[in-house]
């Protein structure tokens, strides 16, 4: 059944997209936790 393909297909690209942003955010916090601005 191809429609099922296409569902599976779009989970994971929104399950990699979700990944993505949570490396993103994991980044920007290492990044805060290493250089602590004041304030």
């Amino acid at each position: 059944a191809p429609f099922l393909r296409r569902r599976v297909l779009e989970a994971l690209r929104r399950l990699k997209a979700d990944v993505a942003r949570v490396e993103a955010k994991a980044e920007e916090d290492e990044e805060e936790r290493r250089s602590p601005c004041p304030g």
